[in-house]
């Protein structure tokens, strides 16, 4: 494409774009913006969907792994004999009586929606603390609280928005709690989770036990 003619004067005559290169260069520019803003909007819903999920994700992971951390760090009974020793319960024979993880309320099919245990201290029995999960069904919310031996309980949510928590028990291994319950996306209602795992007891003298 030729920018400039000699007319026959022989002077230089500036010749502009012809409307037809103007209109393809407009349609070029925005077939490149079209894509570009297709791409720019599928890398954005993208990035978002991964957001939603990833949030949804650490609110599972979140209690799962604070229900095991609790279960593992269960240790069999520590009392402190009439002459200032400490024992752990069931190391004397009359002295028997293991760490109970109990399972309470509403009992079914060796199930309940409660379940109770204490972490006690190899150093003293008054810091031993009762750690409780239940079902609060007003809010929806899996609760763990807190009962420290020289102070007032403390309720913890763990998981908002979830449904049928339960704890069973198996009849065939003493020392495993599993747990079962429904946890909801709390941004997309109709997406949620069934969630079931289990966790066992490390060490003897410990025992799960339901409580009707």
């Amino acid at each position: 494409m030729k920018l400039f003619n000699m007319n026959i004067f022989g002077k230089v005559k500036n010749k502009g774009f012809t409307l037809v290169e103007v209109l393809t260069s407009a349609l070029i520019v925005g077939l490149l913006a079209t894509v570009l803003l297709v791409v720019l909007r599928s890398n954005l819903t993208t990035m978002s969907w991964g957001q939603k999920h990833m949030d949804f994700n650490y609110k599972i992971q979140y209690f799962m792994k604070q229900f095991y951390t609790d279960i593992k760090k269960i240790n069999p009974h520590v009392y402190v004999h009439k002459y200032g020793h400490l024992y752990i319960k069931g190391e004397a024979g009359e002295e028997f009586f293991p760490n109970v993880v109990r399972i309470e309320k509403d009992i079914i099919n060796n199930s309940g929606t409660e379940l109770l245990f204490v972490l006690s201290s190899l150093k003293s029995d008054s810091e031993a603390m009762a750690i409780k999960y239940y079902y609060d069904k007003k809010s929806e919310t899996i609760i763990r609280e807190i009962r420290p031996a020289d102070g007032p309980p403390r309720a913890i949510p763990v998981a908002r928005n979830a449904k049928d928590l339960r704890f069973h028990v198996n009849e065939n291994d003493s020392k495993s709690v599993r747990v079962t319950c429904k946890i909801f996306d709390d941004k997309r209602p109709e997406v949620f989770e069934d969630v079931d795992f289990t966790v066992r007891l490390e060490g003897d003298l410990m025992t799960v036990k339901v409580f009707e």
